[in-house]
């Protein structure tokens, strides 16, 4: 069985292509959903890939890709996650299959990836359904118990669609090396004194104000993944740059 260090040992993991079954589908938000997906035995991926899927009999050669939710872990169980927000004719084509249907898949891609050999505390910055390559690396960790200091700074319109929400809420109680900064863009006026986290989007100043909180004690300049629309990422870089962290600890995936 492939491992996860065998992989990032590689300059690139291994792409293969498989037929994978859907073993469950999950409710993640009002327009989103995880597809559970089973996968070869000796197949895995590294934190924060993707893989390309196919509906030949409906779309022909047209493609489009995925990122991993799920930690790497679970491939030795048989299966991978895809949490997938619904937009565009593949995904409302996605929403007609159920349990037992079978998607073309071709993977693992992607050099958005965990340094799975670093110590640095590890930085998330997420718009949307565009947290799940970044969960799959946090997850990776946290399975892994590791120690290495976790921040997502994670940003979504309304509370709903908040995806992953208990899950985490769940390891911030746990774990005391994981924070969450919640921030919602849209909240109505007369839910404002229900919600306990930030409004509007981020800002150098909350970033100033909340990576210190969080990174208090640790010497190492912090790995940062960022994960949402082109401008979100360019607004965010600048930020961080202007906060005085160096362009090489910076990574990011542009979700359109």
């Amino acid at each position: 069985m492939a491992t996860v260090q065998e992989a990032e040992g590689k300059k690139k993991a291994r792409a293969s292509r498989f037929e994978a079954e859907i073993i469950e589908i999950i409710d993640e938000a009002p327009d989103v959903k995880t597809f559970r997906l089973s996968c070869p035995q000796d197949w895995t991926f590294l934190p924060g890939q993707f893989v390309m899927i196919w509906f030949r009999d409906v779309f022909g050669n047209d493609k489009r890709a995925y990122s991993i939710s799920s930690s790497p872990h679970t491939t030795a169980q048989g299966f991978f996650d895809l949490t997938i927000k619904l937009y565009g004719k593949f995904t409302h084509h996605l929403w007609t299959l159920d349990v037992g249907d079978i998607i073309e898949t071709r993977g693992p891609f992607g050099r958005f990836t965990l340094n799975i050999d670093s110590s640095a505390p590890v930085v998330g910055i997420a718009g949307g359904v565009g947290v799940t390559p970044i969960f799959s690396m946090m997850r990776y960790l946290i399975e892994q118990k590791s120690e290495r200091k976790m921040v997502l700074f994670y940003s979504n319109r309304q509370p709903e669609e908040i995806v992953f929400f208990k899950e985490l809420i769940y390891y911030e109680k746990l774990l005391p090396n994981f924070h969450v900064v919640n921030t919602l863009t849209r909240l109505k006026p007369e839910r404002h004194w229900r919600w306990p986290g930030l409004r509007g989007r981020f800002s150098k100043e909350v970033y100033a104000e909340y990576l210190p909180k969080y990174l208090d004690g640790i010497l190492d300049i912090p790995e940062f993944y960022i994960c949402g629309t082109v401008p979100m990422i360019e607004s965010t870089i600048i930020a961080l740059q202007e906060l005085g962290y160096p362009e090489e600890a910076i990574k990011f995936e542009k979700f359109w």
